[in-house]
């Protein structure tokens, strides 16, 4: 009844000590939800909520004065706290300063090697520009210019031409032997060089080499001779991309041994394969494990994989060999 028609109770009454008391222990949501139903606002922390709240159910003065106790005993928190925080702050500022003479030096340092570094750039860049203006004088006095050309999503590794001139051979990253006719004409043109054959060599691949007897108006002249990784030499129809014969060589074991290179005598009777230490001999129109013979280099010099050969055509007996040593023997 007191809490009913006493809402104007004097501090210290029934009504006065039921209303504080209740709205001191409320919860945050407890006076949020009390504010909401009373339209006032919820800003402010959970104290400044609960005397807003006091104040409107008016007791005010009783809060007052304890606000002011608790602004006191505040003031002095606040006070400890405010020297404590001026105490850290001066203590930043006089880390800052020592540190500071360093940073400009540092700074300074990175600038001088940046500049240096423009410089550099701008002298490269004049040499470079320089460089590109006397190879375009050179391209434009030149006389050569590119009439054909062939694009592929992968690079090239080599290329050959044809003995007879009308074809070549090229060798690209993705394991293929690829045959382009090359066209009768020389007059400018923008045509893309088209392929004649495609052939998918299966591994990756070592040499290839054109049968030096290749004459195009003779299609069974028309081939070539590649070796690649986990293959026999193949000797493979240019025309047709369709493999004529291979040439084997089996170790100890009965296993298939790559050669790592192959080269035509320039008769084109013998094809001539590279292993490690050796090199084999076939006869041509005598394919498979039958060889002419095989002959070791190690008793030479060379001890290690035979990687490149090519016949000599003043001497067509003289054979050169490459070896991954770094030695050439004839």
């Amino acid at each position: 009844w007191k809490q009913e028609h006493e809402p104007e109770a004097k501090p210290g009454s029934i009504a006065s000590t039921v209303h504080t008391d209740t709205i001191k222990n409320m919860s945050s949501r407890e006076v949020s939800k009390a504010l909401k139903d009373q339209k006032l606002s919820k800003e402010g922390t959970l104290d400044d909520r609960r005397q807003r709240l006091l104040e409107h159910h008016g007791f005010g003065k009783e809060t007052a004065g304890s606000g002011e106790d608790s602004k006191a005993s505040k003031g002095k928190t606040d006070g400890g706290s405010q020297e404590k925080k001026e105490k850290k702050e001066t203590k930043e500022k006089k880390e800052t300063k020592q540190k500071k003479p360093k940073k400009p030096e540092k700074v300074q340092g990175v600038e001088e090697a940046l500049q240096a570094k423009d410089a550099k750039a701008t002298e490269s860049g004049k040499r470079g520009s320089g460089k590109r203006k006397r190879a375009a004088d050179a391209n434009a006095n030149d006389g050569y210019q590119c009439t054909h050309t062939s694009v592929r999503d992968t690079y090239f590794k080599g290329c050959a031409w044809s003995p007879c001139g009308t074809s070549l051979l090229a060798a690209s990253n993705d394991n293929c032997v690829r045959a382009y006719n090359t066209p009768r004409q020389t007059e400018d043109s923008n045509d893309v060089l088209g392929e004649s054959m495609t052939f998918a060599v299966g591994g990756l691949i070592y040499d290839y080499a054109w049968y030096p007897k290749m004459n195009a108006d003779n299609p069974s002249t028309c081939c070539f001779a590649v070796t690649s990784k986990d293959k026999p030499i193949q000797l493979v129809n240019v025309a047709t991309g369709v493999v004529n014969c291979v040439y084997k060589v089996h170790d100890s074991k009965d296993e298939l041994v790559s050669a790592n290179s192959v080269a035509f005598h320039p008769n084109g009777a013998i094809v001539v394969g590279g292993f490690k230490s050796s090199i084999t001999i076939w006869n041509v129109d005598r394919p498979g494990k039958d060889c002419h013979g095989t002959y070791t280099t190690a008793n030479h010099g060379q001890n290690e994989i035979i990687s490149t050969m090519d016949f000599s055509r003043l001497c067509p007996n003289v054979l050169a060999c490459g070896c991954y040593d770094g030695t050439v023997g004839l």
